[in-house]
């Protein structure tokens, strides 16, 4: 995660790594809503930059969190020396050096500034020499959790450009691509590592940039067009592992819920056009999105259907490894290499998904933000190519059911692209009934769901059926009073909610009215806030409240 807004950021002035900079309070208040969020995680390593704006952010992080991890500090976490502009506002570097802040830019790699001993230096690329040493170290201190004989979850904490060098490095991509990726402060991004086939670091980016636990859905729009891609809600043969490919097989309950989820995340966000894949599952997908968006036109779109997987489709991965066992291991390892029975081949998808995406980019104007839905391979080489990856790279890039990718041009479509933020799927919340093991906040917390037809209760996908989430219980009658009808089963972890009577620090007791129906609709939670009689809607989910009143949805 980058660090908490500072005093510099605020005044936007230049930090590199002089250590003038301080936490601000809203700094703090974003660290410890990072705490929060990523409560439900155990650490087991924590890196930090020495930098006191860092180091702040660590220390609030950790204490809200309670983690007894100790912060280990690394210079080679240290953020870009820009020694020469340091302390000086944008708007004066913009004067005084008008080149050179140009080339900062439009090519930050060929940047040359002087140290004061008069050496001549290249910040970004010395910058991403320390990202390398950083990732070396890093990989050599956890070798026995990439051999996959333990798991562990580091957060390491630092600075907006080291942060992205990291990236780079770890994806085996040139300073070249510096620009091509956004981070917020306090932003979290989610990246998992392991050991390759061929004995060497595999790594996949399951979500950049998120900022949901700050309350903000996405970066806000610059100049210039921004693209919203989503990959469709889930399938029945998504839930049963089966190669769907390009037979149509429409959207599950689950889906529609992802789909109805995203149009939530997406309502306040405006469109002025929409495109999808001609198959059901993005088309239903994203008329699902645009209930939110009357008026906006859905284009179909040839070139984003889903790759061909021939003979594979409508199989189980078992049944395709009975049949095609060494193509099967080539598709896991070096996917570009592979032609399906009667299939496509990654190239072949790259190159039409890729000209339908630069005809969406070249029709757009400067203010308009368009919607685009497709599929997992599709969204996949897309992402790759504006990253700079190569066809090779496709797992290196996770697209969720319902995930929402943000893509800006702020040079114009005919510009460099930016990944503003990457499968955000926070939106889906506790909606989300799949079975898979990662989670809707970043994606970092369990996935949630209703217990029972007859229960308000929430739990742990990844706990016993029947187990209760301790956000709420059903109660007999009405929200100021009854009794628990036996759901008040909870899970043996420790969250950041209220416990049925039982009040927390940060969140009030919370109320179930009635019983719920189907996931999050319609919802019975209520509350009480201290000091106040009437009660209100529990921010978990939302519905028909006493007396059949409905108040307004909550995210």
């Amino acid at each position: 995660m980058r660090h908490g807004l500072s005093s510099f950021n605020l005044e936007e002035r230049i930090q590199g790594r002089d250590d003038l900079s301080r936490l601000s309070d809203a700094g703090l208040d974003q660290a410890r809503r990072v705490g929060q969020a990523l409560a439900p995680l155990e650490f087991h390593a924590v890196y930090c930059s020495p930098l006191q704006r860092a180091q702040a952010t660590a220390s609030e992080l950790l204490t809200v969190h309670g983690s007894p991890c100790q912060p280990q500090l690394s210079d080679d976490l240290l953020e870009i020396d820009l020694a020469p502009w340091s302390g000086l506002r944008r708007q004066e570097i913009r004067e005084r050096f008008p080149e050179q802040e140009r080339l900062w830019r439009q090519h930050p790699e060929n940047l040359e500034l002087d140290q004061p001993d008069g050496r001549r230096f290249k910040p970004l690329l010395e910058l991403m020499e320390q990202a390398r040493r950083f990732n070396d170290g890093l990989i050599s201190r956890h070798l026995t959790e990439l051999d996959g004989t333990a798991t562990a979850t580091v957060l390491v904490v630092a600075h907006n450009a080291i942060l992205r060098c990291l990236i780079l490095q770890l994806l085996g991509l040139p300073a070249s691509g510096f620009r091509r990726l956004r981070l917020e402060n306090a932003a979290i991004s989610v990246l998992n590592l392991g050991r390759a086939a061929d004995g060497g670091i595999a790594v996949q980016i399951e979500s950049h940039n998120g900022t949901a636990h700050l309350g903000v859905t996405m970066p806000p729009k610059g100049p210039g067009p921004r693209l919203l891609l989503v990959r469709h809600g889930e399938t029945d043969w998504n839930r049963q592992g089966r190669f769907q490919g390009q037979i149509d097989i429409p959207l599950n309950a689950n889906g529609r819920d992802q789909a109805a989820a995203a149009r939530d995340g997406l309502a306040a966000v405006p469109i002025q056009r929409a495109y999808t894949s001609p198959m059901a599952r993005p088309r239903q997908t994203a008329e699902l999105i645009l209930a939110a968006h009357p008026g906006v036109p859905l284009t179909s779109c040839a070139g984003l259907v889903e790759i061909a997987h021939g003979q594979w489709e409508g199989r189980l991965e078992t049944e395709i490894a009975e049949g095609w066992p060494e193509l099967l291991q080539a598709w896991k390892v070096a996917p570009e290499t592979v032609v399906m029975p009667d299939g496509e081949t990654i190239q072949q998808v790259w190159d039409r998904s890729l000209a339908s995406w630069k005809q969406i980019v070249a029709g757009l104007n400067p203010d308009e933000t368009a919607l685009v839905v497709a599929h997992d391979a599709v969204n996949k080489t897309i992402l790759c190519a504006l990253l700079g990856l190569g066809p090779a790279a496709i797992w290196s890039i996770k697209q969720g059911n319902g995930g929402i990718t943000v893509i800006d041009y702020p040079g114009g479509g005919d510009a460099a692209p930016v990944v503003s933020c990457l499968n955000l799927t926070a939106h889906l919340g506790g909606g989300d009934r799949s079975h898979r093991r990662r989670c809707p906040l970043s994606p970092l917390w369990p996935r949630l769901r209703c217990c029972c037809d007859r229960s308000t209760s929430w739990r742990d996908r990844t706990a016993p059926p029947g187990s209760a989430m301790p956000c709420c219980v059903v109660t007999a009658s009405s929200p100021s009073g009854g009794t628990p009808l036996g759901m008040g089963r909870w899970i043996g972890r420790s969250m950041p909610h209220s416990s049925g009577w039982a009040r927390h620090s940060s969140i009030p007791t919370a109320f179930c009215a009635n019983p719920c129906r189907d996931a999050m609709r319609p919802s019975t939670a209520w509350r009480r806030r201290p000091g106040q009689e009437a009660m209100e809607p529990w921010p978990c989910c939302h519905g028909p409240g006493p007396g059949g009143t409905a108040p307004r949805p909550l995210i």
